[in-house]
């Protein structure tokens, strides 16, 4: 009943029913994961329990319990019936992803939420792409106060991938149009977890933010939560260029040296062109870089 209620005021709190958005689609909308739930008309005198299968051209097509298949015009129905149609086929960012919708319950750090689903389930959701400061950290609290505030206690559309080892499901959360994975990711509140997600869009958010030293960046010294869930408390010192020019004999470089670039915060080297050379940029000998620095996995420079 409290996520009904929750999901009719999403809309009727700044709409009335004849001004909710339309049900637009380009072709038809992916496939609903399947979950049974009573349907009211708009007249609220008659009801029927059915799943929602997909909507196409504006109408949708629900499943009765017996297995039977109808047509219904969205206009027919409740605001909440309509309110979580609009959710449940909204354009989703990974095509093969099963859509659930739910009610947050609970905001256990930056990074993890607690749904109650439409089908009455209670599911842990880990927002996918991004690994937020751990509870005990810099920016631990920051993180899980930030998106608390935008979706405790609200309605959300999540896209769930597949479930980690702590048998959560990784999913993209949404609230509205806005996609809270990459807004921590924008507001510096979250690494990219490269390891399990290469999208680029993550890339971007954190060298944008990273370049602004918007949250989590405004430090040098913060211990990525990865390494800080292995006991490391400190991060590694970045070696002064000093240190280097005693480390590396000058008869051992070569006057022909290729020439590669830093920049002010990272730990990679990279070709002038780099994009992560566009805010900050030194020079450095390819063979000082290579004995201090990785080199750049997008303008993959030189190596020797």
């Amino acid at each position: 009943m409290r996520l009904l209620l929750a999901l009719g005021l999403l809309i009727s709190a700044t709409a009335g029913a004849a001004d909710l958005p339309p049900l637009v689609f380009k072709a038809s909308s992916p496939t609903i994961e399947p979950a049974r739930r009573t349907w009211t008309d708009s007249s609220g005198t008659r009801a029927i329990v059915a799943s929602l299968i997909r909507a196409e051209k504006g109408k949708l097509l629900l499943e009765r319990v017996d297995g039977n298949r109808f047509i219904t015009n969205p206009d027919h129905l409740s605001v909440a019936d309509r309110a979580f149609a609009v959710h449940a086929t909204a354009p989703r960012v990974n095509q093969s992803a099963n859509i659930a919708i739910g009610f947050v319950t609970s905001i256990m750090d930056g990074d993890t939420i607690q749904l109650r689903t439409i089908a009455e389930e209670n599911i842990t959701i880990r927002l996918d792409g991004i690994d937020a400061p751990e509870q005990g950290q810099d920016f631990g609290n920051v993180a899980k106060d930030f998106l608390g505030s935008r979706i405790h206690e609200k309605v959300v559309r999540v896209e769930l991938r597949e479930r980690d080892r702590y048998n959560r499901n990784l999913a993209d959360v949404y609230l509205g149009d806005t996609w809270l994975n990459l807004e921590l990711a924008r507001n510096g509140l979250a690494w990219h977890y490269k390891k399990y997600n290469e999208d680029q869009r993550f890339a971007d958010a954190e060298s944008e933010s990273k370049a602004a030293r918007r949250g989590l960046w405004s430090r040098n010294d913060l211990v990525p939560p990865w390494d800080f869930r292995n006991g490391v408390t400190a991060a590694p010192k970045r070696p002064a260029m000093a240190n280097i020019e005693q480390a590396i004999p000058a008869p051992s470089i070569r006057t022909t040296d290729t020439t590669v670039y830093i920049t002010d915060t990272g730990t990679k080297y990279h070709r002038q062109s780099c994009r992560y050379c566009r805010k900050s940029s030194s020079p450095i000998p390819l063979s000082r870089a290579i004995s201090a620095y990785d080199a750049c996995k997008v303008c993959k420079p030189p190596s020797k």
